[in-house]
């Protein structure tokens, strides 16, 4: 293995991990009790510039804990998710596409391909807001059966209406998130 790679390893619980094998992987347990959803979004958010970072944080603190408090006692998820598991999406959705919201916001490792880049795109609040809304939806909703989904979508609508949440109008009267 080379000396660059790393491996993560993620076990539900260690309880037959000897005190060797946990000092030669250098384990660090932390119960899923003692972590939620905040430190993990607070981490996340440092590497983020001052706007994103507003945005993101208002957005996270308005809804996902109401939305994951509802959810974890009227919805079945399909498997289960660490509540510090669930906010990971929104880094994947940017990271993807390599693009940064903000001038001068550099990648090291992808230096080369950032200087290729002919145009720079620069994210709005109002595209920041739906770049999470967007993950909200793909980030707990994809853990859900139809007739959960479908109470995901009620109560995203009915509790989170600051959300920008696409609405049915005449044409599509049945729109669901």
């Amino acid at each position: 293995m080379a000396p660059t790679c790393k491996i993560l390893f993620e076990p539900h619980n260690i309880d037959n991990a000897s005190p060797a094998t946990v000092s030669r992987n250098g384990m660090v347990y932390m119960s899923s009790s003692g972590l939620d959803w905040r430190p993990v979004v607070q981490a996340w958010l440092k590497k983020r510039n001052s706007r994103e970072c507003d945005v993101f944080k208002h957005l996270f603190d308005e809804s996902f804990a109401e939305l994951y408090a509802w959810g974890t006692q009227m919805l079945v998820l399909v498997i289960n998710v660490l509540q510090c598991l669930v906010p990971s999406q929104p880094e994947t959705s940017d990271d993807i596409l390599t693009i940064k919201s903000d001038v001068g916001d550099n990648d090291e490792d992808m230096g080369e391909e950032i200087e290729n880049l002919e145009e720079k795109k620069i994210f709005t609040s109002e595209h920041l807001k739906k770049l999470y809304v967007f993950a909200l939806v793909w980030g707990m909703g994809a853990f859900l059966e139809n007739n959960d989904r479908k109470k995901f979508d009620t109560f995203i609508k009915e509790k989170l209406k600051f959300l920008d949440i696409p609405m049915g109008d005449r044409k599509n009267p049945d729109v669901c998130i």
